[in-house]
């Protein structure tokens, strides 16, 4: 017998797919997709489990590579994260539309409306980007993410281009691993990332088996921006949350994300129906999401046909190792909360079928002022259609 050892199976790879534009046609570079598979190899039983993290939870930390590998092997998936859009912003870089030629975006704006421009003749970058939404801007604009200086053109940015990021890594894996078992396709997230899984969940109602949603946010306010030097000073003070609100200080210029306010609110009527299971868990002292936040969402996805389940963790279930405390993310380690609360559903969840990408169909949604398209022919696509002349 040869003394040879076979090759260990590539358990981690990046895949790095085209992203979507931002909704103002800003390029972007390809995103980071973090994928772990099983030691054992990839079958025609094996999942996929989306890993969609919170506020300030890069993919490439030790921790969560451990968390994927883990999830991988334990419940035999294919465990993925993705950079979406202002990941890497959030813990110490700054998300920054780069301007490549101003005359060119000026001239555009003015042929669409002439009205913008002024007696002094200046024509203001957010009206310009208003204009144009929808457009492709590429030769104009890069949106990049770097670390300059703290300064107000430094942005973080949350809404409806990171849930087409979660479903384009979701494309990636299926083109990487087509004999894997697409029934078994399941979300665990927390917090500003268990928002961005009911995103994605209602532009693919039919994609999904199952979502475990850990003190998720339901309710975000229109474009979720914060300059980063303002972030900074938020941050550096405990007693000073970010703000959701749009109509606050700290969220008041230039928007990367033009997302009609709909899609920040996930209390409203679902346009489509949903046949997923939902596990909603949030802590009963949890102030950042209010418990009648969560009833309200529970009945806008029971009424779409899904199947939920709402969780209210109380002070005397908080043990000390599981369960740290009853407020937001319960304190404890993800992988331990997901095991407590996911394992059924990671386990033996699968959706009906077929989904959206199986039938490379087109689902439509009316928001105020137009309504939002994903195509599903080929990598999930956006975009927005004005109902204004």
């Amino acid at each position: 017998m040869s003394s040879r050892r076979r090759k260990p199976r590539e358990q981690s790879r990046i895949l790095r797919p085209p992203a979507q534009p931002t909704e103002h046609g800003l390029a972007r570079e390809p995103l980071q997709v973090f994928v772990a598979t099983p030691r054992r190899g990839v079958r025609r039983s094996t999942g996929v489990v989306l890993v969609s993290l919170g506020f300030a939870n890069p993919n490439a930390n030790p921790f969560f590579v451990r968390l994927r590998q883990q999830l991988a092997d334990r419940f035999d998936l294919i465990a993925v994260g993705v950079d979406y859009l202002g990941t890497r912003a959030k813990e110490s870089r700054t998300l920054t539309p780069q301007l490549l030629d101003q005359d060119a975006l000026i001239q555009r704006a003015l042929a669409g409306e002439p009205s913008l421009g002024t007696a002094a003749g200046l024509v203001g970058i957010g009206e310009i980007l208003r204009v144009l939404v929808g457009q492709d801007l590429s030769r104009e604009f890069l949106l990049v993410e770097r670390m300059p200086a703290q300064t107000p053109k430094d942005y973080i940015d949350f809404g409806v281009i990171q849930a087409v990021d979660l479903l384009t890594a979701l494309h990636a894996v299926r083109e990487a691993w087509p004999k894997a078992n697409f029934r078994r396709v399941h979300i665990v997230a927390s917090s500003l990332g268990a928002f961005l899984a009911h995103q994605a969940l209602r532009l693919a109602p039919r994609a999904f088996a199952s979502v475990l949603d850990i003190s998720g946010k339901p309710l975000l306010g229109e474009g979720y921006l914060l300059h980063g030097h303002r972030r900074k000073a938020l941050m550096d003070n405990s007693n000073t949350r970010v703000s959701l609100d749009n109509d606050s200080p700290y969220c008041d210029t230039l928007p990367l994300s033009l997302s009609s306010i709909d899609l920040r609110n996930q209390l409203r009527p679902w346009n489509h129906p949903c046949s997923a299971v939902v596990r909603m868990v949030t802590g009963a002292e949890d102030d950042l999401v209010p418990l009648e936040h969560k009833r309200r969402q529970q009945a806008a996805l029971d009424r779409a046909g899904a199947h939920t389940e709402l969780r209210v963790v109380g002070v005397a279930e908080v043990d000390g190792t599981v369960v740290k405390h009853a407020g937001h993310g319960l304190g404890a380690e993800f992988y331990q909360l997901i095991l407590a609360l996911g394992t059924d559903l990671l386990r033996d969840s699968e959706s009906p079928g077929p989904g959206e990408f199986e039938e490379r169909s087109s689902l439509c949604l009316p928001v105020s002022g137009g309504h939002y398209t994903v195509h599903y022919d080929g990598p999930p696509t956006l975009a927005f259609t004005s109902d204004c002349p």
